[in-house]
């Protein structure tokens, strides 16, 4: 009986040297913002917005659980006890919201601290929640994203590299 035909075994060196490599460059060093990378998922979010977190594309569910909103509550909170805000107002802004998961979770959570407590601040608050996509903010509208909080929150599309857009208007 005759050994079946057997590849002679080659190193994983020996390997390599055989693969051929694509050495095409298609974006050279640049400043991330200005990367070919950055303008193509920019060009993506103008376009479809949270849809691609929406339809289960892009995973963002490990980080938009509730915990760093809360913790972020909790801060604006103990701010508030240590050094009381003005009157006219306690204003916050988040830029890229994306979702809008970590607004809503951080709200739900504010309100919660300031009635525990028996404070006003939540009454108090304007929260300004921003994205640079039109599609996506008019989801948030759209899909009752803040509802719940609709006089504490402002929606606004907005750059986050020139966030003073995104106030007053």
């Amino acid at each position: 009986m005759s050994e079946p035909n057997r590849q002679p075994i080659r190193t994983a060196s020996e390997i390599l040297r055989q693969t051929a490599a694509w050495r095409e460059m298609l974006d050279d060093f640049q400043p991330l913002a200005e990367s070919l990378e950055w303008r193509l998922a920019e060009a993506h979010w103008l376009a479809n917005g949270v849809a691609s977190f929406v339809d289960g594309n892009v995973p963002f569910i490990v980080n938009n659980d509730g915990r760093l909103s809360a913790d972020a509550a909790a801060v604006l909170f103990a701010n508030c006890l240590e050094q009381p805000p003005p009157e006219d107002g306690i204003a916050v802004l988040e830029t890229g919201a994306g979702t809008g998961l970590f607004a809503r979770y951080f709200l739900d959570e504010f309100q919660s601290l300031c009635l525990s407590a028996g404070r006003d601040f939540y009454q108090r608050l304007t929260y300004v929640v921003t994205d640079r996509s039109p599609a996506t903010v008019e989801f948030w509208t759209a899909n009752g994203v803040f509802a719940q909080h609709q006089e504490r929150v402002r929606a606004r599309v907005a750059d986050a590299l020139q966030p003073a857009t995104a106030i007053d208007r």
